[in-house]
């Protein structure tokens, strides 16, 4: 089956993403959560999330790729599907935490796999493409939410997600097993046992640079999850079609030759860059909806750019006794950076006051951030014969 396996799981696993990420701040607040709880519940998902790759990472090198990747799509459609009835904040905090558990083994399992199929093919093609079907997934994800939320209701999402969840259970269920040993791993359960390698194997110079590099921008991803909700005030379609054309420019980024003729590096470098320019626009035009998909057009310039170097690093630097802790580590990385990037206006917002967000401080506050991450990224490469 190839490479068609993990990517399906990628592909429903960014669309359940997406349609969170352009909905669940708004869920929330219709639920009549304060805008201290909002940013709790959006983080929520990543902090179980969080805590969930790091020893699904463990599970996926100990036990296989396949079983514990079923578990989790059975899970998640379970806890998904049960959005619908949610009438109170608290009901949608405990369901994001489960729902950040359950999904925490999709994405390295299926990143794990692709990892394992490789060997030594060209990553960064491979890698690149896979980007650019999670870009496809997040338009798909964005616009659809945004369209269902607004015409139909935004409960209606999280039952269309659980049932594309489901189908995706049913699908791997089925099919796995036609799936050859040489392509994944499922039934090397005694070379995993065997293992000797530890947690720090998974930490070495190059790694790092995808870790921190992931954290800064997905503390990007954060931000815009918990605030551009506030931005397009009631105006569920806005929002969608600024994720849309985001996705659509990472796409673009991903299946081009970019991403495999120059250097991974110096692309996560660029990409930080990128991403903090896109928020220094959003600062000055908070108010000018023209600006902010001009800054969604830098933010997925920047994402796109940067997204599968990470990922094509891990991958060619790690072998199959620790790529699933890799993996995990790397996402678990993202997860804690959106779980910053989501709270820390809401934090400031509670101490400070609403009048403090009035000149977009909590964007220019951004452009900071991602400015020294693309230094930090920089410098230490250089350091370590990086670029």
């Amino acid at each position: 089956m190839g490479y068609f396996l993990p990517r399906l799981i990628l592909l429903i696993s960014f669309i359940d993403l997406f349609f969170h990420f352009t909905t669940i701040a708004r869920f929330a607040e219709l639920l009549q959560s304060s805008s201290y709880m909002i940013g709790v519940i959006v983080a929520i998902y990543s902090i179980s999330n969080f805590a969930g790759n790091l020893i699904s990472g463990i599970i996926l090198d100990r036990w296989g790729r396949i079983t514990p990747v079923k578990f989790g799509l059975f899970f998640s459609s379970i806890t998904v599907g049960s959005y619908y009835f949610v009438n109170s904040s608290i009901q949608l905090f405990v369901l994001r935490l489960l729902h950040g558990v359950g999904s925490s083994v999709l994405v390295p399992g299926a990143y794990a796999m692709l990892g394992d199929i490789l060997k030594n093919r060209n990553h960064g093609r491979v890698m690149g493409i896979t980007g650019g079907i999670i870009a496809f997934s997040a338009i798909l994800g964005s616009l659809a939410a945004g369209l269902i939320s607004e015409f139909i209701s935004v409960r209606s999402v999280f039952m269309i997600d659980s049932i594309l969840l489901f189908f995706c259970f049913i699908f791997l269920l089925i099919y796995s097993n036609k799936v050859s040993q040489s392509d994944t791993i499922d039934s090397g359960r005694e070379f995993f046992s065997k293992s000797n390698n530890s947690l720090l194997d998974a930490l070495g110079n190059k790694l790092i640079i995808s870790y921190t590099s992931i954290f800064f921008m997905s503390v990007g991803v954060g931000l815009l999850v918990g605030r551009l909700s506030l931005v397009f005030e009631d105006n569920d379609m806005y929002r969608g079609i600024s994720f849309t054309i985001y996705a659509l420019v990472a796409l673009f980024v991903m299946i081009s030759p970019i991403v495999r003729n120059y250097h991974k590096t110096n692309l996560i470098i660029v990409g930080l860059f990128s991403l903090s320019l896109s928020f220094l626009i959003i600062a000055l035009n908070t108010n000018n909806f023209i600006w902010v998909f001009i800054a969604m057009i830098m933010f997925g310039l920047g994402y796109g750019a940067l997204f599968p170097s990470v990922t094509s690093i891990v991958s060619e630097n790690t072998d199959k006794s620790i790529r699933g802790k890799s993996y995990g580590i790397l996402y678990a990385c993202y997860s804690i950076g959106v779980v910053v990037g989501s709270n820390y206006a809401g934090l400031l917002e509670l101490l400070f006051g609403n009048d403090f967000f009035n000149n977009g401080f909590e964007f220019y506050l951004a452009f900071v951030i991602l400015l020294l991450g693309a230094v930090f990224t920089y410098y230490f490469s250089k350091l370590n014969n990086s670029v």
